[in-house]
């Protein structure tokens, strides 16, 4: 699929998309860019509705935040420079398919026609939410009777983040900054955070 597809198959990209939500024909048209795919899934007799949509970019590294990959300010790659493929965004379009694994056929198959199109491509990866991972660690998290950290966390992960929360005592300081606002943009939050939650995030 691309920005010279028909508009009413574009339309329908946008009302399908279920991971991250296109706001406008201006994002749309970044997501189609030149570092851009967009691939789907086509019955024969239904040419112009697409079952399951991947969206894909093209770029240097493996991306840490969609974030950078969605900004329509960012600079366009030249896509034959590109030594990664960061599969961002997959959405199935009709709910009475849900059950039916098209997306990792699709994403392999997008994998091989990347492959032959773009010989620097070395790296495939994804960069996806993880459902349900906030409710279940606020779950362990507030067990009673229970010191969560202890069992969730090592000593001196909890030493870090009790220095990070500004608590000066380990109890609840995992709990304390993840009800802080906005700890995502404090550079030292995030960093004390980020190896704790990767690790909790692997054991979900």
């Amino acid at each position: 699929i691309s920005w010279e597809s028909p508009a009413a198959l574009l339309e329908k990209v946008i009302a399908y998309e279920a991971v991250h939500p296109i706001k406008s024909w201006d994002d749309l048209k970044n997501r189609l860019s030149t570092d851009r795919r967009c691939f789907a899934f086509f019955h024969p007799r239904m040419p112009n509705e697409p079952l399951i949509i991947v969206q894909v970019a093209l770029v240097h590294g493996i991306a840490d935040n969609v974030q950078t990959l969605l900004d329509e300010s960012a600079p366009v790659l030249d896509p034959t420079e590109a030594d990664t493929a960061i599969f961002y965004s997959i959405s199935n379009a009709h709910e009475g398919l849900s059950g039916i694994s098209f997306g990792n056929f699709l994403i392999k198959r997008v994998v091989d026609e990347l492959a032959q199109e773009f010989k620097n491509l070395k790296t495939f990866a994804t960069l996806s939410p993880i459902p349900g991972f906030r409710h279940w660690l606020g779950g362990k998290l507030n067990e009673p009777d229970k010191d969560a950290e202890a069992e969730l966390l090592s000593a001196a992960e909890r030493k870090a983040l009790a220095t990070a929360a500004g608590t000066g005592t380990e109890p609840a300081a995992l709990t304390s900054l993840l009800q802080t606002p906005d700890w995502l943009q404090n550079q030292e939050l995030a960093k004390a955070l980020k190896k704790p939650l990767m690790r909790l995030c692997a054991r979900y």
